[in-house]
């Protein structure tokens, strides 16, 4: 369901009589003016964003190639330190969210970006010289508070130039690069394995090492290619640049909005963020969960160290095709809990393949499960996002409720990362048994949520028919914010 419903909307005359403007169109599709704008916008910020997400997921998820490559031998980890490597990444990437979030209401979004890019390559390239586990863990929880901002921002940023139906397109399609980045870091993790040795330092080094450097370049390019606003958008005709903010108006998008401390209060009494925050959660334990040893998995069904990191290419790459999908299928139908539904359910099916096949032969079959399980995995999460910024009532509260579910979730990924036991391998039962309990609750807290929305929408308009019956005088922020209705 959209914030509008007609073409028309009530207005006040000067005499306090209820008259009519032009409201949002029930599908912003229909708007030329606003699509002509909005390709212009696609072209602008969908791929700086695109890439910076590549790199992100590169940069975190580089310590699973590097554990394949020696890094365990060469720091002397035991497989409880490993863990916590991967695990201390995720409590300051969680912890510093919400004050990124915050600090992003008073910065311009390109800046901010810019800035925590050149940090986190930085820091990444130091990684690639740390001698011991203590430097490693330094290193990992410097790369979480430099990182931790970055998503937020971005999909802060992309809510704040596109209508709310045709949000999960475009963060889908900068999400899809980054579940491509499973693919594309396999394939990188394999070329640069052949450089062992160069400088006296091991290829795992070197994997670090080179994106970090990358990384750090791409910082200077965003300052240059990616936008802040439609208003100091030179690329933007007068006429398009006014579309795009009567479209935002009209969905009660525009002004400013700086942090309230109310919006923490209610974002964390809402049961719909609550509700979104356990399905991106669940996504987050069961995607890093497995995603971190799907290269060791793969290892445990026979193949090759170095033929292991091609294999993981297939799976990711059937991933951004079902993503990306979903995506589109999802704006187009204007509603976000199908293809949730849809994915959890996949995710569920590919874990029991992979739990009751014998381990020992089908090494085929279980490499299908693995297909299905990040297929339906991955498909969910922009969902997740999507839905949660989709219904927060204003700008203000959808910054920090977009915050607040990326740092639960975040901070749930600790979970999923420290259940595959590797003394358990390869059945890994606790693994495999908390990732299908995850799985089976978001199918079921979709559901519901899907429900409870449907209620509540109809409980509006019974609230708008009765109040445009009495004829109660009202500017056009209170027209706006009467006609709201959540998204399913």
């Amino acid at each position: 369901m959209t914030s509008s419903k007609s073409s028309s909307m009530p207005e006040l005359s000067e005499k306090g009589v209820v008259q009519t403007l032009p409201a949002p169109v029930d599908n912003p599709r229909g708007d030329a003016q606003l699509q002509r704008a909005l390709r212009k916008v696609d072209y602008r910020l969908i791929p700086p964003l695109a890439i910076l997400y590549l790199f992100s997921y590169l940069d975190r998820g580089s310590l699973a190639n590097a554990s394949i490559f020696g890094i365990k031998e060469d720091l002397g980890l035991s497989p409880a330190q490993y863990n916590m490597l991967v695990t201390v990444f995720f409590f300051t990437y969680g912890g510093m969210e919400i004050p990124g979030g915050i600090i992003l209401s008073y910065v311009k979004p390109k800046y901010w970006i810019a800035a925590i890019c050149c940090a986190w390559g930085i820091v990444m390239t130091c990684s690639g010289f740390v001698q011991n586990y203590g430097g490693a863990i330094a290193a990992r929880l410097f790369l979480g508070i430099t990182e931790a901002s970055f998503f937020p921002s971005a999909l802060v940023l992309v809510g704040n130039w596109y209508p709310r139906l045709q949000f999960q397109t475009r963060i889908t399609a900068f999400y899809v690069i980054g579940v491509f980045s499973g693919a594309f870091s396999g394939l990188l993790a394999y070329g640069i394995h052949y450089m062992d040795g160069a400088a006296g330092l091991e290829s795992w080094r070197w994997i670090f090492i080179l994106e970090g450097i990358a990384t750090v370049v791409l910082s200077s390019l965003i300052l240059i290619f990616l936008p802040n606003d439609p208003e100091s958008s030179k690329w933007l005709t007068r006429s398009e640049k006014d579309a795009i903010l009567a479209n935002n108006s009209a969905e009660g998008n525009d002004g400013h909005s700086h942090f309230q401390w109310k919006y923490l209060k209610d974002v964390a009494t809402d049961y719909k963020v609550l509700m979104c925050t356990w399905l991106s959660s669940s996504v987050n334990i069961v995607t890093f969960g497995f995603s971190y040893n799907l290269p060791s998995i793969l290892v445990q069904m026979g193949y090759k160290a170095e033929i292991a990191q091609l294999m993981t290419v297939p799976v990711y790459a059937s991933a951004c095709v079902f993503t990306l999908a979903s995506g589109i299928y999802s704006d187009r139908r204007q509603v976000r809990s199908h293809m949730i539904v849809v994915g959890f359910t996949g995710a569920l099916v590919g874990l029991i393949l992979l739990y009751v096949l014998p381990k020992d032969r089908n090494p085929g079959a279980r490499y299908a499960g693995c297909m299905i399980l990040m297929s339906g995995i991955y498909m969910s999460f922009p969902g997740t996002l999507a839905w949660n910024s989709n219904n927060a009532e204003s700008k203000g509260k959808r910054n920090i409720s977009m915050a607040f579910q990326l740092t639960i979730a975040s901070l749930a990924t600790a979970i999923g990362t420290n259940s595959y036991l590797g003394r358990e391998a390869p059945y890994y039962p606790i693994g495999f048994g908390l990732s299908m309990a995850m799985c089976a609750s978001s199918i079921i807290v979709a559901i519901a949520l899907n429900l409870l929305i449907r209620r509540e929408n109809r409980k509006l308009d019974v609230v708008e028919r009765e109040t445009m019956a009495a004829g109660t005088p009202m500017d056009e922020a209170e027209l706006v914010k009467l006609r709201f209705r959540y998204i399913l």
